[in-house]
């Protein structure tokens, strides 16, 4: 089995820098996140565990797939400090989010970001399982979010919210 996985990694790391065409980010038995190369540049490509493609996502160069549970991935595109947008795949059910705008991530079943100065938490698959917007006296920043300190749940399921209020940037601890 090592030798396998060896040889695997040994594959893809000649792949990638002879002929920069695949690069493979996650492969398991519950399916696999290629980067490949085409003509159009690079795109993303979310299989399942029958090697079916799920979806293919046009990437720029600075594209990262990172490993956030056993399942679950997050797909982040940066566009500049701290400007990324960011989709998350669970690679077992292969679901698949929306794209947020600097989202912040909450014990890896919702997701937290600003619209129109709002905070709006929702589940990170299905909004309609539960979507919340919140409106408060977030103080002003250059990335909205950043006026948020942190987001958890607490042992009730309830969320704790901390965050910047007004000019002042008093800090306020609120649970909803």
């Amino acid at each position: 089995m090592y030798k396998k996985i060896g040889i695997g990694i040994i594959l893809c790391v000649f792949l990638f820098f002879l002929t920069n065409i695949v690069m493979v980010i996650v492969e398991n038995r519950t399916g696999k996140i290629l980067i490949e190369e085409t003509e159009d540049g690079k795109v993303v490509v979310l299989y399942d565990k029958q090697n079916h493609v799920i979806d293919t996502v046009s990437c720029i160069e600075k594209t990262s797939v990172t490993q956030l549970t056993d399942d679950l991935y997050e797909i982040a595109q940066s566009v500049g400090s701290p400007a990324r947008y960011v989709f998350y795949y669970d690679i077992k059910t292969c679901r698949e989010s929306e794209v947020f705008f600097n989202p912040i991530l909450i014990e890896y079943q919702y997701i937290a970001y600003m619209e129109d100065g709002e905070l709006v938490i929702c589940d990170i698959f299905n909004k309609d399982m539960y979507c919340r917007t919140i409106a408060r006296d977030f103080t002003k920043t250059a990335d909205p979010v950043s006026a948020i300190r942190s987001i958890t749940l607490d042992g009730e399921g309830r969320f704790v919210i901390e965050y910047y209020q007004g000019e002042m940037y008093e800090i306020v601890t609120e649970t909803l």
